[in-house]
């Protein structure tokens, strides 16, 4: 049986702790701290622990923005 990401490209909804560590892109020790400070947002289902697409965007639309250039520094997004 084909898996639900072969059916439904980019309608996953909820991941894994490892699926959402590869969307994010960061090791399991970053990943971790980011859970545990409160910074990355997880929702239990029974024992597991599921990441919403939508709380890992949010995520990674709070990151600094980097701008390139010699004497760039990084910027925060504004909050809302």
């Amino acid at each position: 049986m084909p898996k639900f990401e072969q059916l439904y490209p980019g309608e996953k909804r909820g991941f894994t702790s490892d699926e959402a560590r590869h969307y994010l892109g960061i090791g399991k020790s970053k990943f971790f701290d980011l859970l545990n400070s409160g910074r990355l947002k997880a929702r239990r289902a029974g024992g597991r622990l599921l990441f919403l697409r939508n709380d890992l965007d949010d995520y990674l639309d709070r990151l600094p923005v980097r701008r390139v250039g010699a004497h760039a520094k990084a910027t925060r997004p504004a909050r809302p």
